[in-house]
């Protein structure tokens, strides 16, 4: 069975830029936002925070926001599990992906932590009424090598149309692709955007990152 600990740690914290990382889906909502009439552009937080997990997997869910701490909470998490190999993916991935006020959940294998694979289920919070919620998981798992790969999916409801965000996505460096009625938006960094309608003329925006151990 499971067992669960409790850390109350969330956070609101910026981004931060990176010349190799394309921005976060939050910043690139935001960008898409402010073109929109209505929607008001969030200013970017400060820093990430984060929460470990139990035997099988052990999970930890982090309490209200809070005001800036050095380190995401994903980070943080993989800290007290003594996550080694696996923590400058975890924190790449939380670059890439953090950008709003946020509460981490983290599991990961108690008895083993380094060995295993590491997850953090992100819930964020944008100050603007077009996509004001949004969801994260950022998992990271060892190689036979010893070094790591990882992985990143964030879901972002919208009211605006798939079209509307696509026309504002796109430009030089972001082209697009069908992937069978799927509009995919990407360029040449780890970040790739799948624009999925929903009921209404909403759109989703489905933000999917990858990290390769270097």
């Amino acid at each position: 069975m499971n067992s669960a600990n409790r850390i109350p740690q969330a956070a609101s914290f910026p981004m931060l830029a990176r010349a190799t990382l394309v921005a976060g889906m939050g910043a690139v909502m935001v960008t898409v936002l402010a073109n929109f009439a209505g929607a008001t552009a969030q200013t970017a937080p400060a820093k990430p925070v984060l929460k470990p997990a139990s035997t099988a997997p052990k999970t930890v869910a982090a309490a209200e926001p809070q005001v800036a701490i050095v380190e995401s909470q994903p980070v943080i998490h993989a800290k007290s599990a003594a996550v080694t190999t696996c923590l400058t993916a975890v924190s790449e991935l939380a670059r890439m992906n953090l950008d709003a006020p946020y509460v981490a959940l983290s599991t990961w294998n108690k008895s083993a932590a380094n060995d295993h694979l590491f997850e953090s289920i992100v819930g964020l919070k944008y100050d603007n009424q077009v996509a004001p919620r949004a969801i994260s998981v950022l998992t990271a798992s060892p190689t036979p090598a010893k070094n790591c790969d990882g992985g990143s999916v964030q879901v972002q409801p919208s009211n605006l149309s798939c079209e509307a965000i696509a026309k504002n996505l796109t430009n030089a460096s972001m082209k697009t692709t069908d992937l069978n009625g799927v509009t995919m938006v990407g360029g040449e960094g780890p970040m790739r955007y799948a624009l999925l309608p929903t009921a209404g003329n909403g759109c989703a925006v489905v933000g999917i990152g990858t990290y390769f151990a270097k």
